[in-house]
């Protein structure tokens, strides 16, 4: 079994846990660490990506299969290859966090380039009171955050 390398958990992948988006050329694919925290990155074989949108139904399927609906969640999104982040991708996260996940506690993003960052962080200062979203530097940094947020939330 596959092992997060800085918090030793486990990692979970399933295919059927990538969503593919066509239209801008990437994919997002989800895994699990541990029992409750979802990674999830988008990738592709271009140097940038522009994020069109959320598949929302196929995360929600993953909660649901994984039974994670009711538990507290805590995610971490990579955004290493993201240039641009579209209108419906924005609507569709903010969607997710103020009305889809209502027992997510924690967001951490990482490896936000610059072009992205005040958009990004516009998100992060409008999450609900419920929910810490915050961003580092690396998957590192973004695992140990979660790790030590998990002892407060």
């Amino acid at each position: 079994m596959k092992r997060c390398p800085v918090s030793r958990l486990p990692v979970r992948e399933k295919p059927e846990w990538v969503a593919p988006h066509p239209e801008n050329d990437y994919i997002t694919v989800f895994n699990l660490i541990g029992d409750d925290i979802i990674h999830f990155v988008h990738r592709s074989s271009k140097p940038e990506i522009s994020l069109a949108g959320i598949d929302s139904r196929r995360f929600m399927t993953i909660l649901k299969d994984l039974k994670l609906t009711e538990i507290p969640l805590y995610l971490i999104v990579n955004f290493e290859k993201v240039t641009n982040i579209g209108y419906l991708y924005s609507k569709n996260f903010l969607n997710f966090v103020f009305n889809w996940g209502r027992n997510i506690r924690v967001i951490v993003l990482y490896n936000v380039r610059n072009e992205i960052r005040n958009g990004l962080d516009r998100f992060c200062l409008i999450a609900p009171e419920n929910v810490c979203m915050t961003s580092t530097g690396s998957y590192r940094e973004a695992v140990e955050k979660i790790m030590d947020m998990k002892k407060w939330t």
